[in-house]
C-alpha cells in the first residue's frame, strides 16, 4: 500500500528552540549572583562617596561669605550711587543671600531698567544692569526730567546733559510726579511709530508735541513741521521717506501727513520769496 504525504510536511522544519541559559544555583535552587570583581567598587560604597563628597562642599559653601559686588552696564548712572542697596550684602552668607530682593531695590531706581545676578567664586556678587534710555526731554516749572520710550520720567544726575534730546510738549505731570497715563500711552506710540517708521531724517527732531485731536507734531532741527495723525504713523512716515528726496523742504516748511494717501508740502514764506527772486 503506497502512501501519500503533503509535501508541506516534508518543507516545514521545526525551528530549534533556544536553550536556557543555564545559571549556577545554589543548595536551595536559587540563581546564584555574578561575581563582581575586586576593581569595581559596590553601589553602597558609591553612594556613600557620592553623600560625603555632597556634604563635604555644602558645608564648605554654607560658610563662604560675600567679599566682593562687583557692576556692569552701568553709563548714566555712577557705581557709588548704588552703593547703598549693594552694602548690606557684604558679608551675607553667598548660598542665602537673597537676590530677587537685591534686584527689586535696584529696579526701584527709575534709571535701571533690568538688574540681574549671578554668583561667582571665590564668593562674590556680579550685577549686570541695563539702564533705561532717555529720548525726550520735559522741562516744566517743577523741574526738568528726561524721558524714555515708555513715557517714565527719569530726573537728572551728575552732568547728564540733555540738549541733544527733543523737547516734549502737550504732556502734563501729575501730582504722583509721573506722566498722565493717557499722554504715557500716547507717547508709547510716537516712538513705537519713529522706529517701525524707520525714522529717515539726519538731522533729528528738535520738539515732539501732542496735540488734543489724536495728532502729532514733529519738528526737525530744519525747522521742518511735520503733523500726522496717531493712526498709521509708522506707514506715513516711511511714505514720507520715500518722498523726502523730491521734496526738498526747507526751514519753515509744513508738511501735512494727514492725509490717507498723499504728502502735502507747504512752503515757508522765505522759501516762497527766494524762489521768485531765483525765477
Amino acid at each position: 500500500m503506497t502512501r501519500v504525504r503533503r509535501l508541506s510536511a516534508f518543507l516545514e522544519k521545526e525551528e530549534p528552540r533556544p536553550r536556557a541559559q543555564s545559571r549556577a544555583r545554589d543548595r536551595r535552587g536559587r540563581p546564584l549572583r555574578a561575581r563582581r570583581h575586586r576593581s569595581q567598587p559596590r553601589p553602597s560604597l558609591r553612594r556613600l562617596a557620592v553623600f560625603i563628597v555632597v556634604v563635604a562642599l555644602t558645608g564648605g559653601a554654607w560658610s563662604l561669605r560675600i567679599g566682593r559686588i562687583g557692576a556692569s552696564g552701568l553709563q548714566v548712572r555712577e557705581p557709588g550711587s548704588l552703593r547703598q542697596v549693594l552694602a548690606p550684602a557684604l558679608g551675607q552668607r553667598w548660598l542665602t543671600v537673597d537676590t530677587r530682593a537685591l534686584v527689586d531695590s535696584l529696579e526701584a531706581d527709575p534709571w535701571i531698567e533690568h538688574a540681574r545676578i549671578h554668583r561667582r567664586l571665590p564668593p562674590a556678587l556680579e550685577v549686570e544692569l541695563e539702564e533705561a534710555r532717555p529720548c525726550f526731554r520735559l522741562s516744566e516749572e517743577s523741574g526738568t526730567w528726561a524721558v524714555d520710550a515708555d513715557g517714565c520720567l527719569l530726573p537728572l544726575v551728575g552732568d547728564l546733559d540733555l540738549r541733544a534730546l527733543p523737547v516734549l510738549e502737550g504732556v502734563a505731570v501729575d501730582a504722583a510726579g509721573g506722566l498722565r497715563a493717557s499722554d504715557r500711552r500716547r507717547l508709547q506710540h510716537v516712538t513705537a511709530a519713529l522706529a517701525q517708521g524707520a525714522w529717515p531724517f539726519t538731522g533729528g527732531l528738535e520738539r515732539v508735541r501732542l496735540l488734543a485731536d489724536e495728532q502729532w507734531a514733529l519738528t526737525t532741527v530744519e525747522g521742518v513741521e511735520l503733523r500726522f495723525p496717531e493712526r498709521g504713523a509708522a506707514a506715513r512716515l516711511r511714505a514720507l521717506a520715500a518722498a523726502w528726496p523730491r521734496l526738498h523742504p526747507r526751514p519753515g516748511d509744513f508738511v501735512d501727513l494727514r492725509f490717507a494717501r498723499q504728502v502735502v508740502l507747504r512752503r515757508a514764506p522765505s522759501s516762497l520769496a527766494r524762489t521768485g527772486a531765483r525765477g
